[in-house]
């Protein structure tokens, strides 16, 4: 069954909508941090150009701003947006500026760490100076983080939760939001199964490989109700997807298909690199309608060509349904977009349930039905893809 794709998504506890593609800036930090084959300082020409085209291609407003993600660890980077900003004041207001504190830069080691309280106000005072306002302010960890300091990190009853809710609470330097930004599997499915630790955090930044070499996860992690920001699509990402447009955007159909409210961030310093992110992402607000497969060699036998297309034409009145729908919802025209809603629910309840030709036993009762029901609803609701083997 299809999904369907807005042009902005709302993330998590925020309530706030945002463009899909939002832009990351560790390849502003002046060294090599994002390990380009041959990397080169950006100049402020080329700042300028990926600040104008990505504000233009989200057509960002005040109350549409664009996503713009970067930490005290990366090097020059807030010093390049805050010149950015210096010569565009009236800019800020359609930025959402992200930043991170907890990992410390330093030119020949991306790893040093510093979670102590002293640091936290001193590089929310730097950042705040650099960047006049932070809308989401983050803990920065990288995968040398084990669960145990995870866990003191984020214990509520130790010195960096509190002031975190302090900040947030008095908005100080514009703090509305605080998350956390994770990089290792390992620690994603350690705040899952400890999702207490989250109570107090808006945002959950991960590394795209983590949840598409594992899409189960995305499921769990959208149990948690936090805000799930995605990064390093490429860097991370088998090189067999990456070396082609055609793969390129199949990732970022994937990603963006499966995942409701996802907001991706791309690094980048090259306007070409940009504006191909911006068509991958367009091209990702996708139709995919249900297709079938045959677990046997081609020609298929006379009879089973016969079942075969008596299930696609079954099957393709859903598509058909499915598709008006889609054209409804996203134009804005359906009268009645709960109806809608409840209309594919039923379709897929019918596709499960299927027909005197492809179910196998008696069609389920009123509880039954529920009980599908319920689950279906959970999987429409968080826009998250179906995946069905039929007998």
């Amino acid at each position: 069954m299809y999904l369907i794709n807005n042009n902005f998504r709302q993330l998590g506890k925020t309530k706030l909508s945002f463009f899909p593609l939002g832009l990351g800036t560790a390849s502003f930090a002046g060294v090599n941090m994002v390990n380009a084959e041959s990397y080169k300082k950006p100049t402020n020409t080329e700042i300028n150009e990926l600040f104008n085209l990505a504000l233009e291609s989200a057509n960002a407003s005040e109350n549409n701003m664009l996503m713009v993600d970067t930490s005290s660890q990366y090097g020059e980077s807030e010093l390049r947006i805050s010149q950015f900003i210096n010569n565009h004041p009236s800019i800020l207001k359609k930025m959402y500026i992200c930043t991170k504190w907890g990992l410390k830069f330093k030119s020949d080691n991306f790893s040093v760490q510093d979670y102590s309280l002293k640091n936290l106000n001193e590089t929310l005072d730097n950042s705040i100076k650099l960047l006049q306002k932070i809308d989401l302010f983050y803990i920065h960890t990288n995968p040398s983080v084990s669960p145990s300091q995870l866990k003191t990190i984020l214990d509520k009853k130790k010195s960096i939760i509190p002031r975190l809710k302090e900040i947030k609470k008095s908005r100080y330097g514009g703090i509305r939001h605080i998350g956390i930004s994770i990089s290792s599997e390992e620690n994603l499915n350690f705040l899952i199964e400890n999702k207490h630790l989250l109570d107090e955090l808006d945002v959950l930044q991960i590394n795209a490989n983590i949840v598409i070499n594992n899409p189960k996860l995305i499921r769990l992690v959208y149990s948690l109700g936090i805000g799930i920001v995605l990064n390093s699509v490429y860097r991370k990402i088998d090189k067999k997807f990456i070396n082609t447009k055609e793969g390129l955007k199949n990732i970022f159909c994937k990603i963006l298909d499966s995942n409701k409210d996802v907001i991706i961030l791309t690094g980048t310093k090259n306007i070409l690199h940009l504006k191909d992110n911006i068509n991958f992402v367009r091209s990702g607000i996708c139709y995919s309608p249900l297709k079938i497969s045959y677990l046997c060699d081609d020609p298929l036998p006379v009879k089973v060509k016969t079942i075969a297309e008596d299930l696609e034409n079954y099957f393709s009145r859903f598509n058909i349904n499915n598709s008006k729908l889609e054209k409804n919802l996203i134009s804005h025209k359906s009268k009645n977009v709960l109806e809608s809603r409840e209309n594919v629910i039923e379709n897929i309840i019918n596709i499960f349930i299927g027909s005197l030709k492809t179910r196998l036993g008696p069609a389920p009762d009123k509880i039954q039905r529920k009980i599908l029901s319920d689950i279906i609803t959970f999987y429409v609701d968080n826009n998250i893809a179906i995946d069905a083997i039929f007998t």
